[in-house]
C-alpha cells in the first residue's frame, strides 16, 4: 500500500509539471488571440486559391508548390503540403478568420512544449524530471518564438516541431533498440514533420546521436530504425523534386533578401556566415532587440577579420570544444549543442544559400537544443547531480532561473504584441533593424497601401509622405534596387509630384530596362502630357518585356488612337478581339475610331 501511495504521488507530481508547462505556454501567447493576419499569411492561407478550396483542394496541395496557389507559378518554392492542408481544413470549419487561426497556433505551441517535455523525458531517462521541466519551461517562455506563434503563416514551424518531437518520443519510447511498432510510428510522424516544413529533415541525425549518447548503442542495433527514417527522408526529397525541383533554396534571391548573394570570395562568404551564427547566439542569449527582418544591411557582408566574424568564429569553436569536453561526463550538454547545430543547418545558410539572411523563426527547432544545453550546463557548473538535483545550490539556482523565466516571459508577451497587425510589426521592425533596406521598403509599402485606401485627402497625403520617407531610407541603404525606386515612383505619382515620379520610374529602368510595370506607368505619364510618341515607345517596350500581359497591347491601341494613327489603332483592336472576343478595351477603341471617322 505504501509503495502504491508513493507511485501515485510521483505520478501526480509529473502531471503537475506537464500542466505548468502547458499553462505557461498558453498564458505567454494568449494576447496573440486578438491579432490580425500579417505579412506572409496571404501567400499560404488567406489568398492562396488552392487552400481556399478547402478539403477538396488537399490532393492538389501535394501536387504543387506551396506558393503556387497564390502566385499561379510553379518552379522552386516551399513545399509544405501538410501545413497548407491544415489551413484548408481550417477554412472549411472556421472560414478565413484570424481568431481561429491564432487559437490553433497557440494550442499547437502548447502541444509542442508538452511534447518537448515528454520526448526529452524519454531520451534523458536518468535525469531528474525537474531538470527536463526547466528545459521545457525555458523553451516555452523564450521570446524568439514570438514570430512563430503570433504569425499564422509560421504554422509550418509549429507542425514540423510538433511531429518532430512526437517522432523522437515514439522512437525512444522504451528500452533497447526500437521495436517495429515504434519504428513505424516514428517514421510516420517524421514524414508529417518533413511534409510540414523541409528543415525538419535535420532530425534524421538526432536519433542516432541520442542512441549513442543515452542508450550506449552502436549503430548496428538501430540499423532498421535508421534505414526506415532514411527511406522516409529519401521519399520526401524525391516527391519534392518531382513537384518543385531539386533545389532546396526557396526561390531565386538577391542581396536585398540574403546578403550572402553579395559576398565575394571565401573570406566574405565565411565571415558573413560566422557573423550570422553570432547573431543567432545573440538572439538566444539576449532576446531584447527582435525583428521580423535581418536583411541587407542589418547583417552586412564582412570578411573573416571583422569583429562580428571573429566573435561568431569563437562561438563556433567554443561550442565544438564544449561538445568534446562534455561528451562523456555531461552528455546532455553535448547533445543539446549538437541538436542546435544539426537543426539549424538547413536554414542557417551553412549548407546552401536560401532566400533569407536570417530569421527568428529559423531558431524555433534549434532553440530546443539551446534550452537543453543551457539548463544541463548550469546544473553541471553547480555540481548538481542530474539524476536528483540534490545539493545546497539547488534552491538558489531555482530562484535565479525562475526570475530569468519571468523576465523572458514578459519579453515574449511584449514581443507577441508587436505582431497584432501588419503595420505594428513592420514599424517595430524598422526600430529593431534600422539598417535593413527591406524593413524600410516593407513599411513604406504598407504606408502606400493605406494611402491608396484612404478616402480623406489629408490622410492620403500623410500616408504617402510617410511612404516616400521610408522608400528613400531604403534606397539610401541599397541604391540599386528596383523595388523601392518603382514604388517610390508610384507614391510620388499618387502624391501628385509628377516630376519626381518621372525621375524614379527612369531610375527603375536604369537598373532594370525591361521592368514592364515601370514602362507602363511611365508611358501613362507621357500620355497624360500629350507626348504620345514617348507613350507608345514605353508601351511597346512593356509589351515586349511581358508579351503575356494583354493590357500593354490595349494601351498601345489607345495611344495609337490619341496620336491620330486610326488605321493602326483599328487593326490592333480587331486583332485583340480575334484573340479574345469579349475584350472591352478593344471594343472601346473600335467605337472611338468609328466615331472619329464619322466626324
Amino acid at each position: 500500500m505504501s509503495r502504491a501511495i508513493v507511485v501515485q504521488k510521483s505520478s501526480d507530481k509529473r502531471y503537475f509539471l506537464y500542466f505548468l508547462v502547458g499553462l505557461t505556454a498558453f498564458v505567454v501567447y494568449a494576447n496573440s488571440l486578438g491579432h490580425q493576419f500579417t505579412l506572409d499569411d496571404p501567400f499560404f492561407f488567406t489568398q492562396n486559391k488552392t487552400v481556399l478550396k478547402g478539403a477538396a483542394g488537399i490532393p492538389q496541395l501535394f501536387a504543387e508548390g506551396s506558393m503556387q496557389g497564390f502566385t499561379g507559378e510553379g518552379g522552386v518554392q516551399p513545399y509544405r503540403p501538410v501545413t497548407l492542408a491544415s489551413f484548408a481544413l481550417q477554412k472549411d470549419f472556421f472560414g478565413v478568420k484570424p481568431y481561429p487561426a491564432h487559437l490553433v497556433n497557440v494550442l499547437l505551441y502548447v502541444a509542442v512544449c508538452l511534447l518537448f517535455f515528454s520526448a526529452f523525458r524519454r531520451i534523458f531517462r536518468e535525469a531528474d524530471p525537474r531538470l527536463v521541466f526547466a528545459m521545457a519551461l525555458l523553451y516555452a517562455v523564450h521570446p524568439v518564438h514570438a514570430e512563430v506563434v503570433a504569425s499564422v503563416k509560421s504554422r509550418d514551424e509549429l507542425l514540423a516541431a510538433l511531429f518532430g518531437f512526437a517522432s523522437l518520443r515514439a522512437y525512444f519510447g522504451g528500452d533497447g533498440p526500437p521495436s517495429i511498432t515504434r519504428i513505424l510510428g516514428a517514421a510516420a510522424l517524421f514524414a508529417l514533420a518533413v511534409f510540414s516544413k523541409e528543415s525538419a529533415i535535420a532530425l534524421l541525425a538526432v536519433c542516432p546521436l541520442a542512441s549513442i549518447l543515452f542508450r550506449r548503442q552502436t549503430l548496428r542495433p538501430q540499423l532498421l530504425g535508421q534505414l526506415t527514417l532514411v527511406a522516409v527522408a529519401a521519399l520526401f526529397v524525391l516527391v519534392r523534386q518531382a513537384v518543385v525541383g531539386g533545389e532546396f533554396s526557396e526561390r531565386q534571391s538577391s542581396v536585398l533578401e540574403n546578403v550572402l548573394f553579395g559576398a565575394q570570395g571565401f573570406s566574405e562568404t565565411a565571415g558573413t556566415k560566422l557573423s550570422i551564427l553570432g547573431l543567432y547566439f545573440r538572439l538566444l542569449f539576449f532576446p531584447v532587440q527582435l525583428s521580423w527582418d535581418y536583411s541587407f544591411n542589418q547583417v552586412p557582408v564582412v570578411g573573416l577579420s571583422a569583429p562580428a566574424a571573429l566573435a561568431g568564429g569563437l562561438l563556433c569553436i567554443g561550442s565544438l570544444a564544449l561538445v568534446l569536453i562534455t561528451w562523456r561526463k555531461h552528455p546532455i550538454v553535448a547533445f543539446g549543442m549538437l541538436f542546435f547545430f544539426i537543426t539549424l543547418s538547413p536554414a542557417g545558410n551553412f549548407v546552401y544559400l536560401i532566400g533569407t539572411t536570417a530569421a527568428e523563426r529559423f531558431l524555433f527547432l534549434p532553440s530546443a537544443g539551446f534550452a537543453v544545453a543551457l539548463i544541463a550546463g548550469v546544473a553541471a557548473l553547480l555540481r548538481l547531480p542530474l539524476s536528483s538535483l540534490q545539493g545546497p545550490r539547488f534552491r538558489p539556482a531555482a530562484i535565479v532561473l525562475a526570475t530569468v523565466f519571468v523576465l523572458l516571459a514578459g519579453r515574449a508577451i511584449s514581443r507577441s504584441a508587436d505582431w497584432k497587425d501588419t503595420l505594428t510589426v513592420l514599424e517595430s521592425g524598422v526600430i529593431a533593424s534600422p539598417n535593413s533596406a527591406r524593413a524600410h521598403s516593407a513599411l513604406a509599402s504598407e504606408y502606400r497601401v493605406r494611402g491608396e485606401q484612404s478616402g480623406l485627402l489629408q490622410d492620403r497625403r500623410k500616408w504617402f509622405e510617410s511612404a516616400i520617407a521610408e522608400y528613400r531610407a531604403s534606397i539610401t541603404i541599397l541604391p540599386d534596387q528596383t523595388f523601392s525606386h518603382y514604388n517610390l515612383a508610384l507614391s510620388y505619382q499618387e502624391y501628385g509630384d509628377t516630376a519626381r515620379a518621372f525621375s524614379e520610374y527612369q531610375a527603375t529602368l536604369a537598373i532594370k530596362p525591361d521592368h514592364d510595370f515601370a514602362l507602363n506607368n511611365l508611358g501613362a505619364l507621357y500620355g497624360a502630357q500629350g507626348r504620345y510618341d514617348s507613350a507608345l515607345a514605353c508601351m511597346r517596350s512593356a509589351s515586349s518585356a511581358k508579351p503575356s500581359n494583354i493590357m500593354y497591347r490595349e494601351n498601345i491601341g489607345v495611344y495609337l488612337f490619341y496620336s491620330g494613327q486610326l488605321v493602326a489603332a483599328d487593326s490592333l483592336a480587331r486583332q485583340l478581339q480575334i484573340e479574345r472576343p469579349d475584350n472591352i478595351k478593344a471594343q472601346e477603341i473600335l467605337n472611338a475610331v468609328a466615331a472619329t471617322r464619322k466626324q
